[in-house]
């Protein structure tokens, strides 16, 4: 488990950087077109000055970045910025009214949870809601409060937090990436239109970096069950897991035969009662039919097959997050290109045939890979 367990100085080097900075820009890059021409403004304009900010955010941020590490020595800064910036997101959210934007997440959780709070069947709804259980029930105690955007809000601080402790000694990879995500207009999108996906893989990537170092005596079966919780939000889930699960077990193959026995266990153990209450409507209308109507079954197939090698044959810590990034990007992708091909790209991306926020699955992973590692690479030591 040396492999696993052991923290490592990996960096990322020029070409990773140069990547996902490429990355970063092209899954950003349909949202800065499509919403200025929505409302009315020159989209081709707005995208290529976006690029031309985003280039430069790449090559000064991390300039900049230092000075703000340097006068906060404390992180008690780095805190300050973090909760100011979720309090003005928080603002500029209750600025939009999601029903108005042509967006059906949000919609699509607060009617799930209303169907099942009155006892009816809750896939069984005008809206299709495609996620498994667990993510409404996450979602909650946010309708409870009042307003399911919250969550996207407190997604925000738990993801600060997770970046500020992720780049240990450089504190300015944290500040870098805290500023990639609030420039990113994927998660200003997000935020307004009270989505949760970034939410939703938040919450797995604070899962996977717990699990990445050794397991105590007796957590083992813990680690299965929240596994299996996880899984029960969305299907794409699982595509982390056949990345990292392997990695991560590679030479420890009884705790992830136990891993894995208790994800599947608990994941089916939050499917029983839905299956119970209607099974014809659950299989008609449920989180199988909707998802696995996105993606051909043979590129399904594929790509996992490709997640499991990548994290079988990842030899670093590094290369098993990277892996994560690039598979969640490459399934997105390939769906996007192909649709863009069937049917053109006016009617794709302007007329809403295809979600563009699902690249906020890898554009997450993204963010905190470079908080994690982005550090400047050690002259004394190659890079990555």
């Amino acid at each position: 488990m040396r492999s696993a367990t052991i923290p490592t100085p990996e960096r990322l080097g020029h070409g990773a950087r140069f990547a996902l900075a490429a990355l970063y820009i092209g899954v950003n890059l349909p949202f800065a077109f499509k919403y200025p021409q929505r409302a009315g403004g020159h989209g081709l304009l707005a995208a290529t000055l976006y690029v031309a900010f985003a280039t430069a955010l790449w090559l000064v941020g991390p300039r900049l970045a230092r000075g703000c590490a340097r006068r906060d020595r404390s992180g008690w800064g780095f805190a300050a910025v973090a909760a100011a910036a979720a309090i003005a997101l928080a603002l500029v959210m209750t600025r939009f009214d999601p029903e108005a934007l042509r967006v059906t997440r949000y919609p699509a959780i607060r009617e799930w949870l209303d169907h099942l709070l009155h006892g009816r069947f809750p896939y069984a709804s005008a809206v299709l809601p495609s996620a498994f259980p667990v993510l409404f029930l996450i979602a909650l105690p946010f309708q409870a409060i009042g307003d399911l955007g919250l969550l996207q809000i407190a997604a925000f601080g738990a993801f600060a937090w997770a970046c500020r402790r992720a780049a240990r000694a450089h504190p300015e990879t944290a500040w870098f990436a805290l500023g990639l995500l609030l420039a990113a207009p994927l998660f200003l999108y997000e935020v307004v239109t009270r989505s949760e996906l970034f939410s939703n893989m938040t919450l797995v990537l604070l899962f996977l970096a717990g699990i990445e170092g050794r397991a105590r005596p007796g957590t083992t079966p813990w680690r299965g069950i929240a596994a299996g919780l996880l899984l029960s939000t969305r299907g794409i889930v699982g595509l982390a897991y056949a990345v990292f699960l392997p990695w991560r077990y590679r030479n420890d193959r009884r705790s992830g035969a136990v891993v894995a026995a208790w994800c599947v266990a608990t994941f089916v153990a939050t499917l029983v009662p839905f299956l119970l209450w209607d099974a014809r409507r659950f299989a008609q209308f449920g989180p199988f039919a909707i998802q696995l109507s996105y993606i051909p079954t043979p590129l399904l197939a594929g790509v996992f097959a490709v997640a499991i090698a990548w994290g079988w044959l990842a030899r670093s810590v590094l290369q098993a997050w990277l892996g994560i990034v690039w598979v969640l990007f490459g399934v997105i992708a390939a769906l996007f290109a192909w649709s863009v091909a069937l049917q053109g790209w006016t009617y794709i991306l302007v007329q809403d045939d295809f979600d563009i926020s699902y690249f906020a699955f890898a554009h997450t992973f993204l963010i905190w890979v470079v908080a994690r590692f982005g550090a400047p690479p050690d002259p004394a030591r190659p890079a990555s």
